[in-house]
């Protein structure tokens, strides 16, 4: 009887569940070592999803938009696997914080995966790749940024892209990128916008002093 292949799903529980040394942390060098012939599909998936469920982590989104910078620019550059240097591979999360963000979402990855199917390969191409990365690049530097209510929609595009690169599903990763268009220019628009709205709120409440 073949062996059925692992679901993405499947892999984010195996992660979330390794061994490591240390019980109560696991490093960005434990969760690269659990997943190191995996590519960058499921590299940008698992750093995608702490922003993306709100975890009460001063910093996290950070931790995590650095690894995806560094991820889209290498897919861009077309390197074959995913490279961080020693000094991110050392940054580690709480296992209790990962687990809780793999039960959060393995149950909307699986209703995705029911769906999810090789097609509009030609995403794919060399020039699409490119595209693909230059919008995930763009959605990691909005996780970076630390502004409220900016992190979800740039989290959920990487995410789509991520599991169509995975399963060459080109229909969920021009999804993705229409859910990254409007998460870039959310934080656009809170990054231009912002300031002004402060500054009349400011003088408003400055009248009544």
């Amino acid at each position: 009887m073949p062996k059925k292949n692992k679901t993405t799903s499947d892999i984010l529980e195996e992660v979330a569940n390794t061994n490591v040394q240390d019980a109560d942390k696991i490093t960005l060098f434990e969760l690269k070592a659990v997943i190191h012939e995996r590519g960058f599909g499921i590299f940008m998936l698992i750093f995608s999803l702490p922003p993306f469920i709100p975890v009460p982590i001063p910093g996290y989104t950070t931790i995590f938009a650095i690894p995806l910078i560094l991820f889209s620019i290498q897919l861009f550059i077309g390197l074959d696997s995913p490279w961080m240097p020693k000094w991110l591979e050392k940054k580690s999360i709480k296992r209790s914080a990962l687990v809780f963000i793999v039960e959060r979402t393995s149950p909307i990855l699986k209703r995705i995966e029911k769906i999810m199917q090789p097609r509009m390969s030609f995403v794919f191409c060399k020039f699409g790749e490119k595209f693909l990365a230059l919008i995930i690049f763009l959605c990691s530097i909005s996780i970076a940024i630390p502004l409220p209510f900016t992190h979800f929609f740039p989290s959920a595009g990487i995410a789509f892209i991520s599991l169509g690169i995975i399963s060459k599903d080109g229909l969920i990763s021009l999804f993705g990128v229409v859910i990254s268009f409007i998460g870039i220019t959310i934080t656009s628009v809170v990054l231009i916008a912002g300031p002004k709205i402060l500054l009349e709120a400011f003088s408003f409440l400055k009248n009544f002093v």
